[in-house]
């Protein structure tokens, strides 16, 4: 536990992804000064959540987790439209596929990704080579673009995908790239089924932080 205002430096970045959890905060980013105190603490969030609302949640977290106590004066707030729904209190999100399109031609292929929620629905293309790992990367590629759509911004990044057994059964790996952490999901790989299964096991990586308001 910390005193005070005083921020260690290995504290910072859990700091960082604390807040980060927070409803509406997309990014956060702690400034020091050279006595380990916080000097400034910039945020960038959506508009659901009044900016003295986001500050409040700030403090009582950080207070509840590290014993920081900090000024509501070094905290700056900016605020953008940022895929609102993401950060509805109402009821968890969970974007599903509605529908998969992959087209290959002799030299390059191309996949679509239609996801949805509720009666609302979000597409996401890539293209690439017509190889086995360059069609799953773009099939995974599409999926985590669809979802950058309904978030309104280029949160998440296809890092790779993998084919492994998992207790004797064929599975899908897809890591995602997340704000210098790789997230990672799984999914069975149906033998009809190979392209959803790239698309589940995408959905499967970052679904949580979706459902988490990011």
């Amino acid at each position: 536990m910390s005193s005070q205002n005083i921020l260690l430096p290995e504290q910072v970045q859990e700091c960082q992804d604390l807040l980060n959890q927070l409803s509406c905060v997309l990014y956060t980013r702690f400034v020091l000064a050279a006595d380990g105190s916080i000097a400034e603490l910039h945020v960038l969030a959506g508009r659901a959540r009044a900016p003295k609302q986001i500050v409040r949640d700030i403090q009582s977290a950080l207070l509840a987790r590290y014993g920081i106590e900090i000024d509501y004066k070094v905290i700056s707030v900016a605020q953008i439209d940022a895929g609102e729904n993401a950060f509805s209190a109402a009821a968890p999100v969970r974007l599903i596929c509605s529908d998969v399109f992959l087209s290959c031609g002799k030299t390059e292929a191309s996949a679509r990704v239609t996801l949805s929620l509720g009666e609302n629905l979000f597409i996401g293309e890539a293209s690439g080579g017509t190889d086995l790992y360059s069609r799953q990367m773009m099939l995974a590629s599409a999926t985590i673009n669809a979802v950058n759509r309904y978030l309104g911004m280029e949160a998440f990044r296809v890092q790779d995908v993998r084919t492994a057994h998992v207790a004797g059964a064929p599975a899908i790996l897809v890591a995602v790239c997340f704000r210098g952490d790789i997230l990672l999901g799984a999914a069975r790989a149906e033998e009809f089924d190979s392209s959803y299964s790239v698309v589940r096991s995408a959905l499967d990586a970052v679904n949580r932080r979706v459902c988490c308001a990011i």
